[in-house]
């Protein structure tokens, strides 16, 4: 973030917040709602950007567990257009070891990969049947 500015405070869920406006170096910005007393954020709202459009969307972060000696949200609350999604960790870990093959994409997947670059290309390539380019006797 380019900027970060505490432009007052608002109360959320019952907990008085500084509300901090973060201003990205690209994009929208986004507001963030920390509480005063424990100090860990409570809310983001920010605008994300799909091919519907830009929609706004509120997190609310609670069920704080520390993790190796930090303090990590287990439950976050999404709302976005009407729906709300929660979401729950259970588990949260560090520096796992991953199996090599963890984020191999399946053959499945490779073929329709394939498939779709070869549409593209079919797409993309010069047309042999233009009208200028043809030759011949007539008016």
């Amino acid at each position: 973030y380019k900027k970060a500015e505490c432009v007052g405070t608002e109360v959320i869920d019952g907990k008085t917040c500084y509300k901090i406006t973060m201003i990205p170096t690209e994009g929208d910005p986004e507001t963030r709602y920390y509480d005063k007393e424990s100090r860990l954020l409570v809310r983001t709202d920010m605008n994300v950007k799909n091919s519907m459009g830009t929609i706004p969307v509120q997190s609310y972060f609670s069920v704080f567990k520390q993790v190796d000696g930090v303090l990590f949200s287990h439950k976050t609350r999404i709302v976005m257009m009407g729906q709300e999604r929660i979401l729950s960790t259970d588990s949260l870990k560090h520096n796992v070891d991953l199996p090599p093959d963890r984020f191999r994409i399946p053959d499945e997947i490779k073929a329709l990969i394939e498939r779709q670059k070869a549409e593209k290309a079919k797409t993309l390539a010069p047309s042999t049947t233009d009208p200028e380019k043809k030759t011949g006797t007539g008016g």
